[in-house]
């Protein structure tokens, strides 16, 4: 699994890894065929990640766990799900580090 094709600008990026991934708020997304385009106006950046990349991308709902898409990609891809688990950390790192992915946030305490 390859992480990103493409990025048209940079910027800083944080080092950070997040439980449940969700979209950032103000990240405008479009499917291209097999692959998705991101784009963050905030600093002007698209951002192309490819099929595989796009798939963690597509599965990043704030309901599932990074180890839940890691094996959830290895049944669709028929892979072993413990390699995969690096791959998908890799891009959900890169992209909370790109500030296109946050962690959902934590839910209310109840009494």
């Amino acid at each position: 699994m390859s992480v990103l094709l493409s990025s048209a600008a940079g910027g800083p990026y944080r080092d950070n890894m997040v439980d449940h991934p969700i979209p950032a708020p103000g990240v405008a997304v479009e499917d291209l065929d097999d692959d998705v385009c991101l784009y963050r106006s905030d600093i002007d950046e698209v951002l192309v990640l490819n099929h595989s990349a796009g798939d963690v991308w597509r599965l990043a709902d704030g309901q599932l766990t990074v180890p839940a898409i890691a094996a959830q990609l290895a049944r669709v891809y028929a892979m072993d799900e413990a390699e995969l688990r690096t791959d998908v950390r890799t891009v959900v790192s890169d992209l909370v580090a790109r500030g296109y992915l946050i962690d959902r946030p934590a839910e209310p305490a109840t009494p």
